[in-house]
């Protein structure tokens, strides 16, 4: 970052993030002087904190006793046969994931390995490059072209694939399933040292920690694997991720999902583990905290602040367990909370594509905040209707769900497993829906399978990001007034989704930026500047101009002001008219005011994988003509597999519509 960038930056943070920087600076600092000066020759001891060091392990007895754990306080043995009886084909494959994960056959990110025995915990699985074991401030975390894509490290030290294992343990008994999950951590605790090596660079990643191993040793707790000095090392680290996280917190680095499952990692290991003064603190000040945030993290409507659908369900996944576990012992719940929950849970049901898949808007890793399996489809994401449906009990949700989940059985128990067999479902009140404060205008002209559905986007790339000149990092793109489209219950016109973090830096790009979308660049100028991987500068601003929804139709219209790093003012306005049942139209206009020179317009279009062909200037797509015609000035294009990110989608198609009248409205429609 250059240093105009940096003072920019600086005069948009308030004196608390000032403070608040400096602060971890000077501790961090410290830190590594110690790590310098100090001695390097036990590394495990270097940097464990004084209350960790002489915790009573005794007097502080793990998991507190009197705590009701989810669906597993109740019969477990009841439990067990619920789950074997409604899910059996889940069952089955649970226990052929446990059976590759004794061999070490991982799945990563898209990625199959077989990892060695004991596993390279520092080692990135995807190139096979071991990080350097130095203090985690030293590490060179984004050094991709040394060390590879760091989420693959990342993702194999968030142990969710314990969770895996240990539910393989509780449904079997097998005690082969319970020891490998102790051998797991054992080498991990041997091989990753506190604060050494690159599983201390993000502060998430020991959230994550935190919630697979306590959600691992409830499934397996009745096995005799987990001897006192077992337990108390477990206990021990479980502590040191907490300690870690708390002098870390991502109040003003990650301030969205990041900091929301920081927070609810110590709120949930101070719940479970609350017979001691510190865990009580944890319980209750971080929960507090989660409370206060809810109404930042999400729009008043429900939708993130952060425009990315997986990353939605990641947040409000945090916060479910949260409730759950907290109204199940007796600890309160704001009413302005599960409000706000609700309506997180409601938007989902109405962006819910006709085929049972989410659009992909925004960024997406494999976050899972709620995790008890690996899902395919990913974009399935209706368990949480399901748990929706049994929590608030709401028979839309239900419907929308359109069968029962195992989340219900291992977050509310065989009781909330039958809640919501017994909730009669019920069509979704409406049919179309705004929902102007997240920006975006959902039409369908029925709640059945073969439905006509589109999402119309006029929401904001993200909140947080600016419209100057300084970077600003955000996981929403540059898809404001893009739609997705599907005809008679089929995908048509997509969202291509995000394929890369820390891969090839055009690929990367092409999926974030405004051509990877169903939207339209002039002069090949997008709706905002790339700053960086996950950053943007020059960001524009969107507007709503329209709706009307009838039984016959819909109609929504918004704008945006600028394209960005034009030097001429452009402004586009696109409309969307929905005839139920018969067609949908979508007509755009371009223009510009004090233009000096001519300017290019292309529309871009990704339809869902299939044949597509092109046949008297319109788009004939599994032998039917979709796109009638193109504008009345330019030409139609369709584009398939060609060599760079600009001319090739991975698995479809885009529609180039270019304009060469200079400064010209574009009044083009598909």
């Amino acid at each position: 970052m250059s240093f105009l960038d940096t003072f920019s930056k600086l005069q948009k943070m308030s004196s608390d993030e000032i403070l608040f920087r400096v602060r971890q600076q000077v501790y961090n600092r410290r830190e590594l002087f110690h790590w310098k000066f100090k001695g390097k020759t036990d590394l495990h001891e270097l940097f464990i904190p004084d209350d960790v060091r002489t915790w009573n392990y005794r007097r502080y007895e793990f998991p507190s006793r009197e705590i009701a754990f989810f669906g597993l306080s109740g019969d477990r043995q009841a439990l067990r046969e619920a789950y074997i009886a409604q899910f059996p084909e889940a069952y089955q494959q649970c226990r052929r994931e446990a059976e590759k994960l004794l061999e070490h056959r991982f799945h990563f990110l898209g990625l199959d390995v077989t990892l060695p025995d004991p596993i390279p915990w520092n080692r990135n699985p995807q190139t096979g490059k071991d990080y350097p074991m130095v203090h985690f401030t030293m590490v060179d975390t984004f050094n991709t072209e040394k060390y590879g894509d760091v989420k693959y490290v990342w993702e194999l030290n968030r142990h969710q694939f314990f969770i895996d294992m240990a539910k393989a343990y509780f449904l079997t008994g097998d005690e082969r399933y319970a020891n490998k999950i102790w051998l797991w951590l054992e080498s991990f605790i041997k091989a990753v040292p506190y604060k050494i090596g690159i599983n201390h660079t993000s502060v998430l990643e020991h959230a994550m920690r935190i919630f697979s191993w306590v959600w691992a040793y409830y499934l397996t707790q009745d096995s005799p694997v987990w001897t006192p000095p077992r337990q108390k090392a477990l206990v021990q680290q479980l502590l040191l991720q907490g300690s870690i996280i708390e002098k870390n917190l991502s109040f003003f680095y990650s301030p969205y999902n990041h900091l929301i499952g920081e927070l609810a990692a110590l709120t949930f290991l101070g719940t479970v583990y609350g017979n001691s003064p510190k865990m009580g603190i944890w319980r209750d000040k971080y929960w507090r905290d989660m409370e206060k945030q809810l109404e930042k993290q999400l729009h008043g409507d429900g939708f993130t602040v952060e425009q990315a659908s997986y990353y939605h369900h990641f947040t409000i996944g945090f916060y479910l367990m949260l409730v759950q576990l907290r109204r199940q012992n007796g600890l309160p719940v704001a009413q302005k909370t599960l409000d706000l929950l609700e309506r997180s849970l409601e938007f989902p049901m109405y962006l819910t594509r006709p085929d049972g898949q989410l659009p992909m808007l925004g960024d997406i890793d494999s976050a899972r905040s709620i995790y008890f399996y690996r899902p395919a489809p990913q974009w399935n994401l209706r368990p949480f209707q399901a748990l929706g449906a049994a929590i608030f009990q709401r028979g839309d949700m239900k419907h929308a769900a359109g069968a029962p989940a195992e989340e219900l059985l291992w977050l509310l128990g065989s009781e909330g497993y039958e809640s919501f067999e017994k909730l009669p479902a019920e069509l979704p009140k409406d049919t179309s829906r705004p929902y102007r404060q997240s920006g975006y205008f959902i039409m369908r002209d029925g709640w059945e399978a073969g439905s006509s559905y589109c999402c119309f986007d006029c929401g904001e790339i993200a909140h947080g990001v600016f419209k100057d000149e300084t970077p600003s990092a955000a996981h929403g793109h540059g898809d404001i007034l893009s739609f997705e489209l599907c005809l008679e219950g089929q995908p048509l016109v997509i969202d291509p989704g995000f394929y890369t973090y820390f891969g090839d830096e055009q690929w990367h790009r092409y999926f974030r930026d405004t051509r990877g979308h169903n939207a339209i660049s002039v002069n090949n100028a997008g709706q905002a500047l790339h700053a960086g991987r996950i950053t943007w500068s020059n960001v524009a601003s969107p507007r709503f101009d329209d709706w009307v929804s009838t039984a016959e139709l819909d109609f929504a219209g918004g704008a945006i002001d600028r394209f960005s790093g034009l030097e001429d003012t452009v402004c586009q306005r696109r409309y969307l008219l929905f005839r139920k049942g018969h067609y949908f139209l979508v007509m755009d206009e371009v223009s510009g005011s004090n233009t000096r020179k001519p300017f290019e317009v292309e529309s871009s279009l990704h339809f869902y994988p299939g044949e597509l062909t092109e046949q008297d200037n319109g788009l004939i797509y599994n032998g039917q003509k979709r796109c009638p015609s193109g504008p009345a000035s330019g030409g139609i294009a369709a584009h398939r597999q060609r060599p760079g990110p600009a001319r090739r989608r991975v698995d479809g198609d885009r529609l180039r519509l270019p304009n060469p009248r200079a400064g010209a409205a574009h009044p083009g429609h598909g």
